[in-house]
């Protein structure tokens, strides 16, 4: 909740006033032009950020309204996800408990809630996907798994229209789903010994498109502006080191142990069910080493194409995946235990009193550091209202101004910690001041 009422303070940042006055100097097709020629291949998310981008129209309440809808178009994804993954064979409690465990862990330690939820230019790039990635494969599950009815030509087109959606939108979430199709084929031939053709005709789309994505001019001239990449083999092992070190931070700084217990619990009685042969019968020491191959594949792109170590969006999608990886594996090894040893005392869940005590502790994981208290003193403090009410006055006193340059004073509210800097300077010609410049149609805006 806490999340939900800090959209209502968001306040817009550098790229997201740079996309929408692309559009109103421009228009929508000249501006598509320009980003995939100048900037990247991002054709879908650049394609949103230049036409439902509210300060296109100049609406700051707009602004906000759409990060509330992202936010609970994510909670959402993750319902649905969940619950189109174990449809009717499991209890709805269970379904529940697996949502709303994720999106607790991942709220609780993401690296930059503002990239995820605030910033809308990193919302609609990263965020977006990632909802879409959950409704991609939560159609697949209903399909595929459980044959729900549902025509083919709107299983066809909603999948490839995702498909093409996903890929568009970064270079990670591209990358992740050619190996999370791939994951899924192979799983599927392993149960079946057949492959699947729809999960052919989806690899086969996102490769297209992918080569849209890589060889799109914008990318050829970024690249160019990249100091030269490290050898392969260092990318690799810097990858591999990065994401053991996540793994092991996030296990002994979140509540995630205390999570598993609950969920081992909860799903000890269905282990043995024709459902869990149908999505988890794959070995663990098959499941393990290909989600931490796709989990470390995040890091090397940075590594590959940046010289660099993942910036916070980067990390933010790693521990997206880390958490729906991680709840895949544990349900992975249960199952393989339980059908490996046959053992009756692994059917006994968690009495009532043990239960209790766990969500106790989970509790006592929320009294410390985390993002959870700190959205929650933003808001008592009133360090997000302050911060917001402030902006919004600057932002009118530059529309109103008239003189040939407009001064503006510094905004002296301390800066919540879920928002991304975007601050003018004394300079006129800085890159802040300049878009907001052209953005009002003013001559010059400074800070004094």
């Amino acid at each position: 909740m806490p999340f939900v009422i800090l959209s209502y303070y968001s306040i817009p940042a550098y790229d997201d006033f740079d996309y929408a006055l692309t559009t109103i100097e421009n228009g929508y097709f000249q501006a598509q032009k320009i980003w995939y020629f100048t900037w990247s291949g991002r054709y879908f998310s650049q394609a949103v950020l230049t036409t439902i981008n509210p300060l296109i129209y100049y609406s700051f309440a707009g602004y906000k309204a759409l990060n509330v809808i992202l936010i609970l178009l994510f909670i959402f994804a993750c319902i649905y996800f969940f619950k189109s993954i174990f449809q009717n064979e499991v209890s709805a409690i269970f379904a529940l408990i697996l949502s709303l465990s994720f999106t607790s862990l991942y709220l609780y330690k993401v690296p930059n809630v503002a990239f995820v939820f605030y910033w809308l230019s990193s919302v609609i790039v990263y965020t977006l996907s990632n909802i879409l990635t959950l409704i991609l494969f939560a159609i697949l599950a209903r399909k595929l798994l459980w044959n729900c009815k549902m025509s083919q030509l709107f299983f066809i087109t909603s999948t490839s229209v995702l498909t093409i959606a996903i890929v568009g939108s970064n270079e990670i979430s591209m990358l992740v789903l050619i190996e999370l199709l791939l994951f899924a084929q192979f799983c599927h031939f392993m149960a079946t010994r057949k492959w699947n053709p729809h999960l052919l005709w989806l690899l086969v789309v996102s490769l297209i498109f992918s080569l849209l994505v890589y060889f799109a001019p914008g990318n050829q001239l970024r690249e160019s502006t990249v100091a030269s990449s490290p050898l392969f083999y260092q990318s690799v092992l810097r990858s591999f080191d990065d994401t053991f070190r996540l793994i092991i931070n996030r296990v002994l700084d979140t509540p995630i142990l205390l999570f598993t217990a609950i969920l081992i619990s909860a799903y000890l009685k269905y282990a043995n069910t024709s459902y869990a042969a149908n999505l988890f019968s794959i070995s663990p020491f098959i499941s393990i080493p290909c989600s931490f191959l796709i989990l470390s594949s995040i890091s090397f792109v940075t590594y590959w194409t940046l010289n660099a170590g993942p910036l916070d969006r980067t990390l933010n999608m790693v521990y997206f995946y880390f958490i729906l990886f991680w709840v895949y594996n544990i349900l992975v090894f249960i199952t393989y235990i339980k059908r490996k040893f046959k053992k009756s005392e692994f059917n006994a869940p968690l009495p009532g009193y043990a239960i209790v005590i766990v969500m106790i502790l989970i509790g006592s994981y929320y009294l410390k550091g985390n993002n959870v208290l700190l959205a929650s003193k933003d808001l008592i403090k009133g360090r997000a209202k302050n911060y917001d009410k402030e902006h919004l006055d600057r932002f009118q006193i530059i529309r109103n101004c008239e003189s040939d340059t407009c001064v503006v004073g510094r905004i002296i509210s301390e800066e919540p910690e879920f928002y991304y800097p975007f601050e003018l300077s004394e300079d006129a010609s800085s890159k802040y001041n300049v878009i907001l410049a052209r953005y009002y149609d003013k001559p010059a805006i400074i800070v004094r």
